[in-house]
């Protein structure tokens, strides 16, 4: 048995779709054997663009289907005839004579699958059988328990997908459904088979189909005594195939090995996530050096500096994914840590200026504010932009970046814990190293400029590094690699998806950030106490997203509804008890949050994921609008308790994406 592995979606697709097409053309008079579903029906749309784009002789080519639902009209949507019509035989110009396929209604459907067999028979057996592979490892309609000895014949069909159709066509239950398949003695008769799986999802069964004995409880396993059989898998589907000594085995060793690049993109994680909450925690500081005059605005002003950081996010992320098509992953890296640089220089200049021009200040509503902050404002800008370039090139270079051992989840979830290893240690970071640790209202501007400068040296630093390493293009993921024929909107999992990753970002900093400012206006904590929250706030981001880095068996819809039902009993608590501890406890589930929204929305997208990833970008601006919104709701109503409310809305968003809008339509799986 051959076993063959893919590394992205599109490459997975052209494989397929090679192999029918190679087999047309070596043989004209082929019989070729199709299966539909959402493996398959990427590849049949993919055989009939390449026949567009450089046409074959498909003139005396036979199609067949594997199966069929029965009980249904031949015209309904989910009937197999009607799916490969839609997916391949019209594209291809294929008449009826030449597609062959078993009856969806029979008066006898035993001298059905009689003709049907007999049929193929008369055209010269199968040359080609395409099969996609069940989680339950059925083959066609042949459930676990199918003897290997069975022909075409009907069989009951499986309760979700009768549920499904009933519901699609209005069938009553008294109306009988069932599907007609071929049998497993059939299907061993095909002089070659191949057989495509991909996603998490399979890797179990694939496991079991290859590895483990052969058995009717796994039809599938029966492949393992054809001659000429092979196994089409992505990475995911592949990840649990293991070798004599318990060791993965992922078929293909001679593939380019992507760690080193995988590390550079788990450091630059690390950088994004401790300059964004160096960038939050100085909120408070601000409060004292900047904003000590503005009267009752100070905590609007004071979360406007996290407001401008994350309205670069929508305005820079397409900027992004463009750079990507144009300059590539590692040219956009270096494009993006150079304006990084410019927003560390803008900081720096508005300490300088500040303590150089200390009257330079705008007089509003009966306060002042410095011109400096003005400029610290451009800068932290600026400096989002730079993050959001970055973050539209990292989460598709990790999720496609394949290491071994591990699935997209996980290496987001490893980035992820990259990026808390930064968010932890920056509020010491800005307590003790910036400030001296000194009470938050003794701060001096004087005292931003050093540390500013230091990480300028810092970034530039690792400029030089990276235009020195190598950082390959991962193929199949950029708009480059083939035009975009539909709107990246038109996914509407993704589309939701940035709806779900606004309110997440936006929850995340609202905790992360504002925490700090409702525990010293509201409650009168030392400042000692405040760094400790907000420390063990990310702290716990950390715990979460190095214990998700594991759960390889734990699909990422099941992750996010987990994490969304526990965090909203946690912020039910804090509002009942007024207890900020309970929100620091939040930082846990909100850990695995971003790599399951991110994970989910780009399902399926193919050659749309670089231009997915600087869409996403745009949900990101969560985290400027909420903090905003909150902070003006805490001097609306002179305490910042209720306004954790928002927060609780947010978290209720994201479990509905987890439950509803993360489910991808077959319409909704990139050709």
């Amino acid at each position: 048995m051959k076993i063959t592995l893919e590394h992205s979606e599109a490459a997975f697709d052209l494989t397929a779709a090679q192999r029918i097409i190679s087999q047309i053309k070596e043989k004209k008079d082929s019989v070729i054997g199709l299966s539909t579903g959402r493996t398959t029906g990427n590849m049949h749309r993919k055989v009939v663009q390449l026949h567009q784009e450089e046409p074959f002789d498909v003139s005396q080519t036979t199609f067949f289907g594997v199966d069929e639902v029965v009980g249904v009209p031949r015209q309904y949507a989910g009937a197999c005839y009607t799916m490969l019509r839609n997916e391949l035989a019209d594209g291809l110009g294929v008449d009826e004579e030449h597609l062959l396929m078993l009856p969806t209604q029979s008066n006898d459907y035993a001298v059905s699958c009689r003709n049907f067999q007999a049929a193929i028979q008369a055209r010269g057996g199968i040359d080609l059988l395409i099969l996609g592979l069940g989680e339950n490892g059925h083959l066609g309609f042949n459930q676990p328990g199918t003897p290997f000895e069975s022909t075409a014949w009907v069989t009951k069909m499986d309760a979700q997908l009768e549920s499904r159709i009933r519901r699609e066509t209005g069938l009553p239950e008294q109306h009988p459904l069932g599907g007609v398949t071929l049998g497993l003695a059939d299907i061993m008769q095909a002089r070659r088979i191949l057989l495509v799986a991909k996603g998490s999802n399979k890797a179990a069964i694939v496991k079991k189909m290859l590895q483990e004995p052969v058995t009717t409880d796994v039809p599938a396993s029966i492949l393992q005594r054809h001659p000429n059989c092979e196994v089409l898998l992505d990475a995911e589907a592949a990840s649990l195939i293991q070798d004599t000594k318990g060791r993965q085995s992922v078929p293909g060793a001679d593939r380019p090995s992507y760690l080193a690049p995988f590390l550079s993109m788990v450091f630059l994680f690390l950088v994004i996530g401790f300059l964004t909450t160096v960038n939050s925690q100085l909120q408070g500081p601000l409060q004292s050096a900047f904003l000590d005059r503005v009267g009752n605005l100070r905590n609007t002003l004071a979360t406007m500096v996290t407001f401008s950081w994350f309205l670069a996010y929508p305005v820079c992320g397409g900027l992004g994914s463009r750079w990507i098509d144009r300059y590539g992953y590692k040219g956009t890296l270096l494009r993006g840590l150079g304006v990084m640089i410019a927003g560390l220089a803008l900081f720096f200049l508005s300490s300088a200026y500040t303590v150089a021009y200390p009257q330079s200040v705008l007089i509003l509503s009966g306060g002042s504010i410095p011109l400096g902050y003005f400029i610290l404002l451009t800068g932290s800008f600026v400096l989002g932009g730079a993050v959001t370039v970055l973050q539209v090139v990292i989460n598709p270079y990790l999720m496609a970046c394949h290491v071994n051992g591990t699935q997209p989840i996980q290496r987001l979830a490893i980035g992820g814990s990259a990026n808390s290893v930064g968010t932890t240690i920056a509020p010491y970071f800005v307590s003790g190293i910036i400030f001296g640790g000194v009470s938050l209202d003794q701060v001096q501007v004087s005292q931003l400029r050093l540390p500013f400068l230091a990480i300028t040296l810092l970034i530039i630093l690792v400029v030089s590094v990276l235009h020195r390493l190598s950082l390959p293009d991962i193929a199949g993921t950029r708009a480059a690699d083939a035009p975009l024929e539909r709107s990246v909107w038109s996914f509407r999992h993704l589309t939701l998806g940035v709806v779900a990753i606004f309110f997440y970002v936006g929850c995340e900093v609202c905790v992360g950030a504002n925490i700090n400012l409702y525990a010293r206006s509201d409650l009168g904590l030392s400042t000692s106490t405040i760094t400790l929250m907000a420390t063990l706030y990310w702290g716990l981001m950390l715990v979460g997203r190095l214990c998700g880095s594991s759960l390889r068996s734990i699909s990422p819809r099941t992750q996010l509804t987990f994490t969304t039902l526990m965090a909203l009993l946690m912020l039910v608590l804090a509002l009942a008890f007024n207890e900020p501890w309970l929100l620091v406890a939040v930082g846990l589930f909100h850990s695995i949050m971003w790599g399951a929204i991110f994970t989910l929305a780009t399902t399926g997208l193919g050659r749309y994921t670089s231009a997915a990833s600087g869409v996403f970008m745009i949900g990101v601006v969560g985290g400027a609008v909420l903090p905003l919104l909150q902070g003006v709701v805490a001097d609306s109503l002179g305490a910042w308790r209720w306004s954790w409310l928002i927060v609780l809305f947010g978290e209720l968003v994201m479990l509905s994406y987890a439950l509803a809008g993360s489910r991808v339509r077959e319409k909704d799986i990139a050709p």
